[in-house]
């Protein structure tokens, strides 16, 4: 190993020790606040951190490719309630059992149910989608609860092995099954087939994916759910997340949409499909925009050269 390769990779150590020194800190003391109280202190300090941060510019860059009908004074507004969503959301972790509540039952989340299912266990099982709005991870474990057993949960981890570790530790009140996003389809499908419903995030970029309009901008997106609708015959159930206030959610299940049961689906009727889930999760994204969190990009870098703050974190 070179003396550069070695100091690139001490170096490299060191920042992940730093990052996951800070999270320890953070959530030690939102740990000690009541749920409320810890929202509260997350919001304000990340509210204040992250428009001061580099990735900044990408938050402000994915929001004008959204919302290019928005002025540059709105989009900014946009980008500083991101901040304080993720701060929030960030400082909930060490609550999110409390949050969520036992069986499901709790004075801080508000449930809806539109998809028209009486019961989304029984019925299931189902394929859900969302982004990455509010508090998606307790948006998971509240929607855990609703199915009445684990669920097999898409996710992309961390590339700091600490802080991995750190956020697998306080995902363990999911008490679902966590499949990493590489080569994750089987074991997605194999859930399905166990009669266990599947939850993904369907707003992150994917490498290699399908160019499917998001916000009517073509983007590498993930076929998966429309991959598995087609094999297993399974409603797929948009479901959206606002937050109300500090420590207060609303959880909402849309009506599901289908796609036919065939072994062999055509890449047409997928990418069709996949087009409509898009839509979706646009229109949950536009629900509540300053709850959105994108501060890596979304469109390929061709669609974004021209868009203010272009410089999107990767």
């Amino acid at each position: 190993m070179s003396n550069s390769t070695r100091r690139k990779k001490t170096g490299r150590h060191a920042i992940w020790w730093l990052q996951a020194a800070g999270l320890k800190l953070f959530w030690g003391v939102s740990a000690r606040l009541p749920p409320a109280r810890a929202s509260a202190f997350g919001r304000r300090l990340i509210g204040w951190v992250g428009p001061r941060s580099r990735m900044h510019t990408g938050v402000l860059a994915n929001l004008c490719m959204a919302f290019p009908e928005r002025s540059p004074a709105e989009i900014r507004l946009l980008g500083a309630e991101m901040w304080e969503s993720l701060g929030a959301t960030l400082a909930e972790y060490p609550h999110l059992r409390t949050l969520a509540g036992e069986g499901g039952g709790s004075p801080h989340l508000e449930v809806r149910n539109l998809s028209g299912v009486e019961d989304l266990g029984g019925n299931g099982p189902f394929i859900f989608i969302s982004a990455h709005l509010a508090n998606w991870e307790l948006m998971a474990l509240a929607v855990r609860h609703r199915c009445g057993r684990p669920l097999g949960m898409l996710y992309n981890p961390q590339k700091n092995p600490r802080l991995e570790a750190m956020i697998q530790g306080q995902r363990e009140a999911m008490k679902s099954r966590y499949i990493p996003v590489k080569n994750a389809v089987h074991g997605l499908f194999r859930s399905l087939r166990r009669g266990e419903s599947v939850a993904l995030l369907m707003d992150y970029r994917v490498k290699g994916g399908d160019l499917i309009p998001f916000f009517g901008v073509p983007a590498t997106t993930s076929t998966a759910p429309a991959w598995l609708a087609a094999r297993t015959g399974c409603g797929v159930i948009p479901v959206g997340m606002e937050r109300l206030g500090d420590a207060r959610y609303r959880l909402t299940f849309h009506p599901p949409l289908y796609m036919e049961a065939c072994d062999k689906p055509a890449r047409e009727a997928i990418d069709a499909f996949t087009g409509q889930l898009n839509e979706r999760v646009a229109d949950l994204i536009r629900a509540t925009p300053g709850q959105w969190l994108c501060t890596k990009r979304r469109w390929p870098e061709e669609a974004m050269k021209n868009v203010p703050g272009r410089r999107t974190s990767t």
